[in-house]
């Protein structure tokens, strides 16, 4: 939709407050389970879009400075994919292609994520990996995101090539974040 990365006009530091707005609207959904460790799964229909989505949460109490907090961090922009083999088993191998450190209030890192998932052919997904503190109806909080964007929007925006490989460009239909 019009929040996404890639539209027009539309500044990285908006989208990944769009994203904080998403999660406040599926927080209001029912909850259709809750995980050991207190995480819950919410799913619900957000306006306009025909498919139900589904949002699972974490809670973290702690500032930013916090151990839970900048293990999360480290995570969620992972720009060598050190972690990325553990939650994903498709995952083959990620390369930087640049950083943006204006690109956002957190800087943004632009890579590119190889995976392997026979007998689908090989793939690769560019994302820009971003954070930004946002407000919301817990008070300040931090907004991770990821989206996947298209090589012709990293050149047309950001003036960066992304890299060719022998394999089948994919990105994400929903962000991430």
């Amino acid at each position: 939709d019009a929040t996404g990365a890639e539209h027009a006009g539309v500044t990285l530091d908006h989208w990944l407050k769009s994203c904080s707005a998403a999660c406040e609207t599926a927080r209001a959904w029912a909850p259709v389970a809750t995980l050991d460790g207190g995480g819950q799964v919410f799913a619900g229909f957000f306006p306009g879009v025909p498919w139900v989505s589904m949002m699972w949460v974490v809670e973290i109490d702690e500032d930013e400075r916090g151990t839970m907090a900048a293990a999360l961090k480290d995570m969620s922009l992972d720009v060598t994919g050190k972690h990325s083999a553990a939650w994903d088993k498709t995952f083959h191998s990620q390369e930087t292609v640049g950083v943006l450190p204006d690109a956002c209030e957190g800087g943004a890192t632009l890579t590119v994520r190889n995976y392997s998932a026979g007998p689908l052919a090989d793939r690769d997904m560019l994302y820009l990996m971003a954070s930004a503190a946002v407000e919301s109806s817990e008070g300040r909080c931090t907004v991770y995101g990821y989206p996947s964007v298209h090589a012709e929007y990293t050149k047309e925006a950001w003036g960066m090539s992304a890299p060719t490989s022998n394999r089948v460009r994919t990105r994400n239909l929903w962000p991430t974040c």
